[in-house]
Formats: C-alpha cells, sequence, structure tokens
C-alpha cells in the first residue's frame, strides 16, 4: 500500500463561514442532521463529544459501497468527499440510562465538498440515509477498518460499515440510520481568473516571484524515509523540467533546504526554496515553523507536502509559539496549496482571519492524497505559475493539476478564496 497522508481530528466551531469553493469534480454543499449516541466516556464534556461523535461521517463518506451506490467509481475517487471546518454542533441533550451510562442527542450542520456525480444525485433526492455509531462501546470491529490504522483511535476515520461481513454495524445497537440533509449554498462569487500576472508581478517583492516549496517527512527524518525520494525528485525536475539552476545547499541533514534560481522571460527572477522537514506540530524542531512564517511574509506561492496532523500542523497559533508572531503582507496576493489528506476539512478556516490583511486563494484536497503522487500535482502548478503567456481559469489549473494524478484519480482537488 502507498503511504498516505493522514488527516486524524476534527475541531468544532460555533458558526459557519461562507467562502466560494471552485472545484472540477466537486461541488460545496451543506449537510445537516440529527441522531443520538451512547457514551461511557464521563472525561467529556457532552458538546465535545458530540462534536467526536460527528468525526464519524469522515469515515463513512469514504465507504467503497457508499460511494458506487451514487454512481461514482471508487477507483477514481476513494471517498464521496469530505466535511469542512469550522462546523456547528447545536441543541445538545444528555441522558442517563438505567445502566450509568449517557445517551446524548445533537443537531449538526457544516458544509462539505461532494463528488459532482453523486451531489446531483444527493440535490434530486434532498436526503442521505448513513449509518453513524449508536453505542460507542459496540462499534469497533478490527475487520471493518484499515489494516495499517487498525487502533480505536483511529476508526472514526477508517471504519467501513458498509464492507462485506460488517453486516454487524447496520443496525442496532452498534449503529443506527440517520438521515442527513443536502442543499446547495449561495456564495459571492470567488474571482475565477487566478490572476498568476499580479503574483508573477512587482507583489510587494519588485521583480522577484519567491516560490516555498515544504516537503514533510512520512515516518521520520531518516534517509529511507519516502520524504527524502520525493524531495529528490522534485529537485531533480526543477533543474531538469524547468531549466534551474542549483545555487545553495543549507540547513541541516535531517532538514535540509535547497535554493534555486531562474530567470523569465519578461525578466522576473524565480526563487525557488524547496525545504524537507520534520512537520509535525509536536516536533522540538523549530525549523519548519520558523520557515514557514518567513514564506507568509515573503512568498508569492506557498506548497505545503505534508501530513495533515489532525489540522495541527499549520495551526497558527500553535506556530507562534515556535517561532513568533505572524507578519501577513497586505500588498502581496499569494497562492497556498495545502497539498496533504484532507486539508480542504482542516486548512482553510486556519487564514480566514488574515482575509483583510492579505488576499490568499488556498489549494486543498477533499480526499485523502498520496504521498507517492504529491509531486506531479506540484509541477503541474508551477507549470502553470511559470508560464507568462496567460493567467488561465482556476478551472483550467485544477483540472490539469488532477490529471497528473496516476489511474485517473481525484483527490477533490479544490481552491477557495479567504
Amino acid at each position: 500500500m502507498k503511504s498516505r497522508i493522514a488527516a486524524l481530528g476534527f475541531l468544532l466551531s460555533t458558526a459557519l463561514v461562507h467562502a466560494q469553493v471552485i472545484s472540477p469534480y466537486g461541488e460545496e454543499l451543506e449537510i445537516t442532521y440529527q441522531t443520538s449516541f451512547i457514551s461511557s466516556n464521563d472525561d467529556e464534556d457532552v458538546v465535545t463529544a458530540a462534536s467526536t461523535h460527528s468525526d464519524y461521517l469522515m469515515g463513512v463518506l469514504k465507504s467503497e459501497a457508499l460511494v458506487e451506490s451514487l454512481g461514482v467509481s471508487f477507483a477514481g475517487s476513494e471517498g464521496l468527499g469530505a466535511p469542512r471546518l469550522p462546523l456547528k454542533i447545536t441543541a445538545v441533550k444528555e441522558k442517563t440510562l438505567a445502566d450509568g451510562r449517557t445517551e446524548i442527542s445533537y443537531k449538526y450542520r457544516a458544509k462539505a465538498i461532494i463528488h459532482k456525480t453523486a451531489a446531483k444525485r444527493l440535490l434530486q433526492k434532498g436526503t442521505l440515509d448513513l449509518v453513524l455509531p449508536y453505542d460507542l462501546d459496540k462499534v469497533y470491529d478490527k475487520k471493518c477498518t484499515d489494516s495499517h490504522y487498525p487502533s480505536f483511535g483511529d476508526y472514526w476515520y477508517f471504519w467501513d460499515p458498509y464492507r462485506a461481513g460488517c453486516e454487524n454495524l447496520l443496525k442496532e445497537p452498534a449503529t443506527r440510520y440517520v438521515q442527513v440533509s443536502v442543499k446547495p449554498l449561495e456564495y459571492k462569487r470567488l474571482e475565477e481568473n487566478t490572476r498568476l500576472d499580479l503574483v508573477r508581478g512587482d507583489n510587494g517583492n519588485g521583480k522577484l516571484l519567491q516560490i516555498d516549496l515544504i516537503s514533510g517527512f512520512d515516518e521520520s527524518a531518516g534517509r529511507r524515509d519516502i520524504g527524502w525520494k520525493i524531495f529528490r525528485n522534485l529537485n531533480s525536475s526543477l533543474e531538469t523540467r524547468f531549466g534551474f539552476e542549483l545555487v545553495k545547499k543549507a540547513g541541516s541533514a535531517k532538514s535540509p533546504l535547497y535554493l534555486f534560481e531562474k530567470h523569465l522571460e519578461s525578466g522576473v527572477k524565480v526563487l525557488v526554496r524547496h525545504l524537507l522537514v520534520d512537520t509535525a506540530i509536536n516536533s522540538r524542531s523549530l525549523a519548519f515553523a520558523r520557515f514557514f512564517k518567513k514564506s507568509v511574509r515573503d512568498a508569492d506561492l506557498i506548497v505545503y507536502s505534508g501530513h495533515s496532523g489532525l489540522g495541527g500542523n499549520l495551526d497558527i497559533p500553535s506556530l507562534q509559539e515556535k517561532a513568533g508572531a505572524f507578519e501577513f503582507n497586505p500588498k502581496k496576493r499569494q497562492i497556498f496549496f495545502f497539498n496533504s489528506c484532507s486539508s480542504y476539512s482542516y486548512y482553510l478556516d486556519h487564514f480566514r482571519s488574515e482575509k483583510t490583511k492579505a488576499r490568499i486563494d488556498i489549494l486543498t484536497n477533499a480526499l485523502a492524497a498520496y504521498m507517492d503522487d504529491e509531486s506531479l500535482e506540484v509541477q503541474s502548478l508551477l507549470e502553470s505559475v511559470l508560464d507568462e503567456s496567460e493567467s488561465p481559469a482556476w478551472m483550467k489549473v485544477l483540472k490539469k493539476m488532477e490529471v497528473s494524478i496516476p489511474f485517473n484519480m481525484t483527490y477533490l482537488l479544490n481552491v477557495g478564496g479567504v
């Protein structure tokens, strides 16, 4: 099995944020439901417990049987889509049962990107019936989850109650059917043109186009980690495919930094800084936080390819604790590509509070992504950014990036402005 960039967590918020998303193969919808479940965990408050329970929606939306039932090929889309943070949990109630456990009920509302083929059917019907856990003490079944991530802690992300042999998960007490309401969303229109001419122009740093590429390790900083392979391959492509010259090697053995340069026909100097680093938020190293802080301030294009880390790896307050206050340049029009699993679910809201300080277009994946493929998408994006002959529409750029993924797969790549 290919190494997957895992995204393992959800957060809670009290309000939804409205921003348009453009996606070649996905459509952003509003989803709502009401349900209840039994919990024996007395350590969580009921709102947190309800939010944790709602995480199971993430897993069930990746069920092969469910995907196929809605006319989507699982070989091309390993999931229907994913919800986006922030979500809204309301009307939370609790009731003590005879056995001393607690039954908790709640209402859920969130935005979600759903594969366009499935979205068309769901909008016609208006609802989707799904199973979600009812008795959390009886819902775990090792044969109904991923063999590489079999723990109960990861179960919500990988469980598949529709899998053959998991029929016990399609009935009480383990689960209950929940009717999910599906509705369209209305937005102010996002500018559909990339305006790459502005990104390449005097974008707050004169005739310099700065591109910062951040590659994360998969499991460790060792030389056998797939991160090193991807780092080397992308460096090679910068030289052989794009004509960059390697001008400097810096950093350290565990966080190497390569600097590349070239000049475009217009005279714009392009500087690419490519860092391989441990991006885990709990890492003791300060290298990633310091580099990302400077990227946010100076770079025109930032590409992060690494683990989502429960949505925490790019959490600005956590990174500021390591590197100091971030500065968003109001003169810059920036593009961020968060090339990780389910980055749509996590990272748009992280940068929402900065929207009055800078114009940022953020590319994310709604589904899990393979690390093996990440450099292909990055190279496709670089090709568009470096081509001075046009400033294409986002849809054209995104389709080209998704076409670069092998086996006609889609990660439901999308762009949203903040």
